[in-house]
C-alpha cells in the first residue's frame, strides 16, 4: 500500500511501518509519521514536534505535510533582517548571573 500526498515541493510517499502506523519521505528522506490512537490520528514532524491528534488520517498527514513547508522557511530572501538571540547567561549559581557582589559588613 503505497500514496502520495502532495506537497509544496514534491509528493510525500507513505509507507505503512506497523498496524496503524505510517510513515513518510521526501526524495527519500524521513518525513515524519502518523499513528492511529483511540482519540484519532497523531501526526509527528521529520524532527519529532507533535503536530496534534486529528479526527482522520488525512488530516493528520496534512499536518505532516505543513510542517516540512513551515521547516523549510520564509519563501523570500530574508535579506536586512536581523536574528533574535539570546543574551548569554552564566550557568545557575554564579556570581554573574544579574546579582551584585555581596558587601561584606561585618
Amino acid at each position: 500500500m503505497l500514496s502520495s500526498l502532495s506537497s509544496s515541493s514534491d509528493a510525500l510517499r507513505w509507507r505503512p511501518a506497523d498496524d496503524g502506523v505510517f510513515v513518510a519521505t521526501l526524495d527519500g528522506e524521513y518525513a515524519g509519521f502518523v499513528a492511529r490512537t483511540p482519540q484519532g490520528y497523531e501526526a509527528h514532524s521529520a524532527v519529532g514536534l507533535d503536530l496534534g491528534c486529528h479526527t482522520t488520517r488525512d488530516l493528520a498527514s496534512s499536518a505532516v505535510a505543513a510542517s516540512l513547508d513551515v521547516a523549510a522557511g520564509p519563501a523570500v530572501p530574508m535579506h536586512g533582517r536581523r536574528s533574535i538571540r539570546r543574551p548569554f547567561l552564566p550557568p545557575r549559581g554564579s556570581a554573574r548571573r544579574g546579582r551584585s557582589p555581596r558587601s561584606s559588613n561585618g
